[in-house]
């Protein structure tokens, strides 16, 4: 489950909520959660904060896209 959810994240190419995953993969939100807390635990992910509609919005990204962007631009 784990490693089909990262794949669903770096397909998206963009930050995604617990919520994308689940209705991209078309499993309920609950297993994604769950997979998501333990790939957090395994340093694979990180949250970030996103103010979008005049609220803070939790996303979650893959790790190696924030490397990415970090060696490509200098900034995060």
């Amino acid at each position: 489950m784990e490693k089909i959810i990262l794949e669903a994240m770096k397909k998206a190419g963009k930050p995604v909520r617990p919520g994308d995953i689940s209705k991209i993969l078309g499993i309920d939100s609950k297993e994604v959660s769950k997979a998501i807390s333990t790939l957090k635990e395994k340093g694979l992910l990180i949250r970030l904060n996103h103010k979008a509609l005049l609220r803070w919005i939790l996303w979650v990204y893959p790790v190696t896209v924030i490397q990415s962007t970090v060696s490509r631009t200098g900034v995060l």
